[in-house]
């Protein structure tokens, strides 16, 4: 079955749907994506689980969306099972390593342009890997986001509201932000998602940058093995950046066995870098305004699932949002209700560091298998 299957329903729990989009390979999925940049009505793109390759459409990148009108909101998520030519989930067996952005190192991940109007973005749920991106003595100026770049060309123009959950970066290569590039979010929430083994030619493995009055939020995410093709080139893994008052909250993060810094800072303004409840073994940059109960252990006990065992520091380290307190800034973010793997986040207790909770029966499993 090769078309995608356009549905229209009403979803209440979460979001009222418009239109609904079922997809189970790459060519309907761009189509999907053609479709929705001229639907002003909120969209949801469901991509049945599998790999999905790029295709070379003259933007040099895989997924271009150019919202020139864009819809209400957008997510694309993935995860789903086909059966009788709809989508249905199982959130015990999918997790993003089921649905697979491929960028084959040749082109980009996936790339959001936002258009004219701002656009609320939500992707869950997906692997993006293999991405790249020229060096600028090939592309002729400097390029961003190997693996997903969310940005609305111009200054001072906001993307609008995003938030990245459950996504697997890994094996994108890139001359700045290998991994992940967002310029002008208004509101930024990536979650639960890990990047693990991302290639720098020079600078980051993620870099956003948050404009003035804006709110970044980096909560229970994992942060690995991604490293730099030159070492003697400035890198970290994770960069943050604000503008004016724009404002970051970092939170309940791992960043362990980076080939170059864990954690870089800057900032041109009055904005604040908020570090609560983390782990990392370096920091670069400009100090946080705050840096609380961050954990600094060389060993953190961890499976190959990125699941933490028993003696693991990043059990119950982490910390949740106060809902008596959401006026505040650092209490305006959600954990989710899902981990990595689409466990139930809070789990035995407490919140743990990371992007997947320890759960016993996991831990067996990931050590049987490997």
């Amino acid at each position: 079955m090769k078309n995608f299957y356009p549905l229209m329903f009403l979803f209440i729990a979460r979001l009222t749907w418009a239109e609904e989009y079922c997809v189970d390979n790459t060519q309907d999925l761009l189509n999907a994506l053609s479709v929705v940049n001229g639907v002003n009505e909120p969209s949801h793109i469901k991509l049945v689980q599998g790999d999905y390759h790029p295709i070379h459409n003259g933007q040099g990148s895989f997924g271009v969306v150019w919202l020139h009108n864009t819809p209400h909101h957008l997510e694309i998520s993935g995860g789903w099972l086909l059966h009788n030519g709809q989508c249905t989930e199982d959130l015990s067996v999918a997790n993003p390593m089921d649905t697979r952005l491929l960028g084959d190192q040749t082109v980009r991940g996936f790339d959001v342009e936002v258009g004219s109007e701002p656009l609320n973005l939500t992707l869950r749920n997906l692997s993006i890997m293999g991405g790249t991106s020229p060096p600028p003595a090939i592309a002729g100026y400097f390029t961003y986001g190997a693996g997903l770049k969310i940005q609305r060309p111009g200054q001072d123009h906001f993307v609008g509201n995003v938030v990245l959950d459950r996504l697997f970066f890994s094996e994108n290569h890139g001359y700045n932000a290998s991994a992940l590039f967002v310029d002008g979010a208004s509101h930024l929430l990536v979650r639960n998602s890990v990047f693990y083994h991302n290639r720098n030619y020079q600078n980051h493995s993620i870099i956003i940058h948050t404009p003035d009055d804006a709110r970044t939020y980096f909560v229970n995410n994992f942060v690995h093995g991604n490293y730099r093709l030159n070492a003697n080139d400035p890198s970290s893994a994770a960069s943050f950046a604000t503008q004016g008052n724009g404002q970051v909250f970092i939170a309940n993060s791992g960043f362990y066995i980076n080939d170059v810094e864990d954690l870089h800072l800057a900032g041109d303004g009055l904005g604040a870098h908020w570090l609560v409840h983390n782990h990392y073994l370096n920091l670069a940059g400009i100090a946080p305004v705050i840096e609380v109960n961050n954990l600094n252990d060389s060993v953190i006990y961890m499976s190959n699932d990125y699941i933490p065992y028993i003696h693991s520091p990043y059990i119950n380290a982490g910390t949740t949002p106060d809902p008596n307190l959401q006026h505040l800034f650092e209490h305006q973010w959600d954990p989710g209700e899902l981990d990595f793997w689409g466990e139930v986040r809070n789990h035995g207790g407490g919140i743990d560091v990371g992007a997947s909770e320890h759960r016993l029966d996991l831990v067996f499993k990931a050590a049987f298998e490997n």
